[in-house]
């Protein structure tokens, strides 16, 4: 379903797995992509020097290099600091994106934190929370924002932990059970 220079949402899009499948769909369709992280990026006239200084561990370099392929692969990128549970900062990512390209053809939910891997009956509630939220309450963002609207595709990201959890993630199977079942 992935139509020729098709407009993509990608919840967690600078994450590991978002950049990945961006990078599939530039490959593919020669995609646009709005990518959302909780954490922005670097301005991009700063990145040829983040680049050279070499910084190999930091994330933001990765997801540089990242966004340079996919745009050398003929995909066009905006990023925007919005987490995907927060309602008005994905209307604003929504509406940039809308604003530069026409509607949105498709979504691809990835946004997630695993968690600290500890035992559930250990964690507080908030750190519940945290790991729960991303992925239930960011799909309640996007139902409440994109619901009505005609998509080629949605794609929610779960994990096998929802079928096969661990005693250490409790949260983030319950998380994804909740995608599973929506």
């Amino acid at each position: 379903p992935v139509k020729h220079g098709g407009v993509y949402l990608i919840t967690g899009g600078l994450g590991g797995l978002g950049l990945e499948l961006a990078g599939w769909l530039a490959r593919t369709g020669s995609a646009k992509l709005m990518l959302t992280s909780r954490s922005p990026l670097p301005p991009k006239d700063t990145w040829d020097g983040r680049l050279s200084a070499g910084a190999r561990d930091d994330r933001s370099v990765a997801a540089i290099r990242a966004i340079r392929a996919i745009e050398d692969a003929g995909g066009e990128v905006l990023t925007a600091a919005a987490d995907a549970a927060d309602l008005a900062a994905m209307r604003i990512a929504i509406e940039q994106a809308r604003a530069r390209w026409g509607e949105i053809d498709g979504v691809i939910h990835a946004a997630g934190v695993p968690g600290a891997g500890e035992p559930s009956f250990l964690e507080t509630v908030e750190e519940m929370r945290s790991v729960i939220s991303p992925k239930r309450d960011g799909l309640a963002v996007l139902t409440e924002l994109l619901g009505n609207t005609p998509l080629d595709f949605v794609v929610l990201m779960s994990s096998i932990n929802a079928i096969a959890p661990s005693p250490n993630a409790g949260p983030y199977a319950a998380a994804n059970a909740v995608l599973d079942s929506f």
